[in-house]
């Protein structure tokens, strides 16, 4: 018994081992969107100012007309008027995911 516990042990380990060196490459694969700018709002932050109570994002506060540049390589889904998001851009990734570029100044 105490083999098998060693033997699922290590085996757990070499998958977290694996994971974290996924999960490194991924994140060596994204950029920053914009090169001069404040945090404003993170993932999770709570206020009222969230309709779900927690902030879904990072913000990147940047000046008015600054550039913008995709984080990662992927498909312009949209990119308009958005109500309370201002003007926004929505690059899709290819696994799926969006990431959406508000507040804008102009598109």
């Amino acid at each position: 018994a105490e083999a098998a516990a060693k033997k699922k042990a290590a085996e757990e380990a070499e998958k977290k081992k694996k994971e974290a060196e996924r999960l490194a490459k991924l994140a060596a694969s994204f950029s920053l969107p914009t090169f001069s700018y404040t945090i404003t709002s993170t993932y999770g932050q709570s206020g009222a100012l969230w309709s779900s109570g927690q902030h879904t994002g990072l913000d990147f506060a940047g000046s008015a007309g600054a550039p913008l540049k995709a984080v990662h390589s992927g498909t312009i889904t949209s990119a308009g008027y958005s109500g309370s998001y201002g003007y926004r851009t929505v690059l899709e990734l290819e696994d799926g995911t969006e990431i959406w570029y508000a507040h804008q100044s102009s598109i």
